[in-house]
């Protein structure tokens, strides 16, 4: 058994970092891979596009992610796989009032 608790990672028992205002994260880094649990709130805000691939899973609430010419909204259970680059850079946008925890698989 305590190999296997190994490879449990219990978001609860890790605390917030506020990395960037309204996206408070909690983050596990192993092996060049991070797990990151992320709670956007209506104070973020991106003033640059984000050009980097994401991967992950909306685990409650909903926000809408503007690609320029596209905005798509996502809730909670969708999943998100956005390739990295110009041709998919976007921005996350949470409405007033609104939040949205999303679970983001990266590699580092």
């Amino acid at each position: 058994m305590a190999a296997r608790a190994k490879r449990r990672i219990d978001f609860s028992k890790l605390g917030w970092r506020k990395k960037s205002p309204g996206a408070p994260e909690k983050r596990y880094a192993k092996n060049g891979r991070v797990l990151r649990l992320v709670r956007y709130t209506d104070a973020f805000n991106e003033a640059d596009w984000c050009e980097k691939g994401r991967i992950g899973m909306v685990l409650s609430g909903r926000m809408v992610i503007d690609f320029g010419k596209e905005r798509v909204e996502y809730k909670a259970g969708d999943a998100l796989f956005i390739d990295p680059g110009d041709q998919d850079k976007h921005k996350a946008v949470i409405a007033p009032g609104e939040e949205a925890t999303v679970l983001l698989f990266e590699d580092h």
